[in-house]
């Protein structure tokens, strides 16, 4: 289970330093009040490469029209598969800032397809979870498909520990790389909202919050005991009357 660092001594709630510079309402949390218009205005400013062109080469441009074309044919899971050629075939995109843009393009037009296109969540979730274990190094694409495993499987399945676990897997693992936006944010907004029905799991079990307390604390911190396992432990162990 993933296992938060102790938080600053400053007493500000738990975050990576990417993140405070991804999403600025919490950094603004953690500085005096004369500092938080530049933060805002430094956090607000995306990097320089953004607003540079996608690549001309040929071989982006093709893959992309290649893909938009399947994708108005109906043939979405061909659409995908052109798409994965490419970040198949430029595995280090990230080293540079135009093909960061064609790896975000891409792994867009996938995103859309799975959200709109394909209505088989079975099929959809399967291609995603192939992909997390192929693609952990184009990060736009891994965190565009956890956040649809998240979506689409585990929050539907109740799964809120698994959820998290992912969640923070791909927050810590991406740090500058998260992607902005919604698919970052959807991120972190899982993390959220697991911990805070695994402390309802907690109080209903318990009938008081004291565990549910210790939990929350654990991964606001990183300090003290989580009391999960315990948890988990005692429900798999419960007789049914």
């Amino acid at each position: 289970m993933w296992r938060p660092a102790a938080a600053a001594s400053s007493g500000c709630p738990r975050l990576t330093a990417a993140t405070q510079r991804r999403y600025p309402s919490n950094a603004l949390l953690c500085v005096s009040a004369p500092l938080r218009l530049c933060v805002a205005l430094i956090a607000l400013s995306p990097p320089a490469c953004w607003s540079q062109q996608p690549p001309p080469a040929a071989d982006y441009q093709q893959a992309l029209n290649n893909a938009e074309a399947l994708r108005k044919q109906g043939q979405f899971r061909e659409a995908i598969t052109a798409c994965e050629a490419f970040l198949r075939a430029h595995p280090d995109a990230t080293t540079g800032c135009q093909l960061f843009l064609a790896e975000k393009a891409l792994a867009n037009l996938v995103d859309r397809i799975l959200l709109r296109d394909l209505k088989e969540r079975d099929q959809t979730v399967s291609i995603c979870e192939a992909a997390l274990k192929e693609f952990e190094g184009v990060p736009y694409y891994w965190a565009v498909c956890a956040k649809y495993v998240i979506q689409a499987k585990m929050w539907r399945a109740g799964e809120q520990g698994a959820a998290a676990d992912l969640a923070n897997r791909v927050v810590e693992k991406l740090g500058e790389q998260l992607p902005p936006g919604y698919v970052g944010a959807s991120l972190l907004l899982f993390h959220v909202y697991a911990l805070r029905n695994l402390a309802r799991c907690f109080k209903a079990h318990d009938l008081n919050l004291i565990r549910a307390n210790q939990f929350l604390e654990f991964h606001r911190t990183g300090a003290g005991v989580n009391p999960l396992p315990e948890l988990e432990g005692e429900l798999a162990n419960a007789v049914t009357p």
